[in-house]
Formats: C-alpha cells, structure tokens, sequence
C-alpha cells in the first residue's frame, strides 16, 4: 500500500496530522477539512485499496470492495466536487462563527455576503457546473470510472433541446448541483433570520445607527428591553438622545464598528442603559458554539475546583 501511496498520498496527509489543530477546534471547520481532503486523497485512497483488495484476507477485501464501489461512483465523486466547491465560500464563515469574540453585526454581514454569493451561483448554474462537470469527467478518467446515466433519473426530465452528450451533465446539475445550492441559502436565511431581526433593533444604538435611526424605532427598542432598563421610558429616550449627540460630534470615520467597541465609548454615570443595551448586545449568542463554549468552560472550572 505504502507504493501507491508515496509520496503524494502520505505527504497530504501528514501535512493534514500536523496542521489540523491549527485550523480550528471545532466540529464545522473539521467537516470541511474532511471533504476538502477526502478530495485531495481520492486517488491514493482508490490505488490502496485496490491493492488491499488483492492482497488482503477475505474481511479486508470485503470492506475494500465495499470502499471502493462507493468510491467508483459517478454519484460520489459529483457530489464530492460540488460540496468542496461550495464548502470553499462557508469556510471562514464557519470559523467566523465559531471564534469566541465574534460580532453579531459582523455575522450577519458575513452570512449576507456568502447568502448574495450563493445566489449568484445558482442564477449562472449551467456555467459554473460546467466546470465542476470537466473536473468530475477528469477525475473519473483518472478512476477509470465511465459516464453513463444512473438507471434511477429520480424523476429528473431532460428537455427535448438538450444535446445527448449534455444529458448526464444536465441530469447531475438538476439532482445534485442545484438542490444543494437550494439548501444551503435556505438554511443561512432560516437560520439566521431570527438574528436579524434582532440585530436590526439593538444595532439602533451603535454610533453607525443611531445618528440616522428615527425616534420611532428607539422607542420601540425600549419598550422591548423595559425590563431590563433601570429608568422610565422618558429617561431612557432622553439617554439615547444624549448618545446620539455625542456621535453627531464625531467624524464617521472614528465611530466604533462594533457592540464590543462601543461599549468601551461610553460614561457609565451619562450612559448606565446605553450600557445594559450594548451589554445585552455582545452576549447574544450567534450559534450554538458559544453556548456550549460556555458550558464547556463551566465544567472545566468545577473540576478545578472539586480537585482543590
């Protein structure tokens, strides 16, 4: 196995042993590593288990062959093509998620971006996976894997104008490219459109925002967060008006960018529920990470001191 797999194959992954931890120590980021390397190492996978598969016992043979039919798929290797082309956009955003020091303004102007990115993609479908197509056809020669056309189409109708030579092309664009593309802007929008909403009323009183934001979407911020606020709704109006006072005096381009930022800007006697907002602000979680962050930090601490 070691011949098939020098020097390309133990070289990749060697690099991969060394420098995972470097990435990021989460299960998001770790996902896309795997795709991404899967890919890298396909034809070194594919050469050793051949060679198991001929000089192995018979429950080794067995798994390799199970291996590599899975392997010598059409199926498998568009779909691996298509998730590391797409897994390429959310890369840092998964990471951006996971830091521990992340901005929910930041956030969601990331999650917009690989959103806007995404539809694009989809809008010019037939060309970008054109290109993946040539790349899945150069790897299947590569695998000595043939073209042909799964015998369940899933239903998958080609039109009459389609030229033979473009059926398999059309067929994998229609039941892989596009679904996952689908799902994936779906899922940013689901997931993050309660953020927004949040983000859109607590973002009123970032410098940036509330030298522009109308009285109206202030008092309605207030009598969200009422009872987190130690004074009367006049008071607290009469609080923001003072804020944003101090920020008309500014130049832009010396405004905070973010909640974190601003929170260090105020005068805790002048600003005391500017301060319970930003703070609310930065401890809104933006993913799952941070809870289980915390709770992880939590457990830590109490075995500390169930040693002491």
């Amino acid at each position: 196995m070691g011949n098939y797999i020098e020097p390309v194959g133990e070289e990749l992954w060697e690099d991969h042993k060394s420098n995972r931890k470097c990435l990021c120590e989460t299960r998001w980021v770790e996902r896309h590593d795997a795709i991404q390397i899967s890919k890298q190492l396909i034809v070194p996978i594919f050469k050793a288990l051949e060679e198991i598969e001929t000089d192995g016992d018979s429950v080794t043979l067995s798994k390799a062959r199970s291996l590599l039919n899975n392997i010598l798929s059409l199926d498998y290797i568009v779909t691996l093509i298509v998730m590391d082309f797409f897994l390429g956009y959310t890369l840092n955003l998964s990471k951006l998620l996971q830091s521990e020091n992340i901005d929910m303004v930041m956030c969601i102007q990331c999650v917009e971006s690989v959103t806007e990115m995404f539809k694009e993609i989809q809008n010019s479908a037939e060309g970008r996976f054109h290109q993946l197509f040539l790349e899945a056809t150069r790897l299947c020669r590569e695998l000595e894997v043939t073209l042909v056309m799964p015998r369940k189409r899933n239903l998958v109708k080609i039109p009459s104008n389609i030229p033979a030579e473009k059926h398999i092309e059309f067929y994998y664009r229609v039941s892989i490219f596009l679904p996952f593309v689908d799902q994936l802007i779906q899922s940013l929008e689901s997931r993050f459109t309660k953020h927004k909403v949040t983000l859109k009323g607590l973002s009123g009183i970032l410098p940036s925002f509330v030298v522009k934001q109308p009285s109206s979407d202030l008092k309605k911020l207030i009598k969200l967060y009422a009872s987190d606020l130690t004074s009367s709704d006049s008071a607290v109006m009469a609080e923001l008006e003072l804020w944003r006072a101090k920020w008309l005096k500014v130049v832009p381009s010396l405004f905070p960018k973010t909640a974190v930022q601003s929170l260090a800007e105020y005068e805790r006697g002048i600003f005391p529920n500017i301060h319970k907002l930003l703070s609310i602000f930065c401890v809104i979680p933006t993913s799952t990470a941070c809870v289980e962050r915390s709770f992880s930090s939590m457990k830590g601490s109490k075995g500390i001191f169930a040693v002491r």
